[in-house]
């Protein structure tokens, strides 16, 4: 994220104490002001499914959560979304200074997000939200990776998209 500072991005990657989506807010709060934004979609009453999305300036991240409860589906989301982001992913002793601007992502997970981005564009967020929580988010592996890869290209030439 180039539009924060050193030391800002050391706080949005320092470690989460409490895991709570309270924590999560705070911190966006603190970071970003009134500049972010969350939107919450449900996916699945019956089996409470939830996507957040979280809005900083020209970022978008996604999360997914699945729970007993609506409520506590929602909380999982947003954790979820705001980890995506890079929030709690650095160490406490981190230094500001050693810390890159933007964490590298591989290679697969971005062909991944640009399959779900178009997934979503296209009207199909729902089916692909559901394989990406069927792979437990990129895969586990590079082998799930690619298998999710896949089935995301799949699903988009089954309905009639070019991948």
């Amino acid at each position: 994220m180039d539009f924060l500072t050193p030391e800002q991005l050391q706080t949005l990657r320092a470690p989460l104490i409490r895991e709570e989506s309270s924590e999560v807010l705070e911190r966006l709060n603190t970071l970003f002001a009134h500049d972010w934004s969350l939107e919450l979609d449900v996916f699945d009453v019956e089996h409470p499914t939830v996507r957040a999305r979280l809005r900083i300036q020209h970022i978008t991240r996604d999360g997914l959560g699945q729970a007993e409860s609506l409520k506590e589906a929602e909380k999982r989301a947003l954790l979820s979304a705001a980890r995506v982001l890079g929030m709690g992913t650095g160490e406490a002793t981190a230094q500001a200074s050693t810390a890159p601007a933007e964490p590298a992502k591989p290679k697969a997970h971005q062909h991944i997000d640009e399959l779900m981005e178009k997934c979503n564009q296209v009207g199909l967020g729902l089916e692909a939200a559901k394989l990406s929580m069927q792979y437990k988010g990129y895969g586990e592996t590079l082998e799930d990776s690619r298998k999710l890869y896949v089935a995301l290209r799949e699903l988009l030439k089954k309905n009639g998209h070019h991948a």
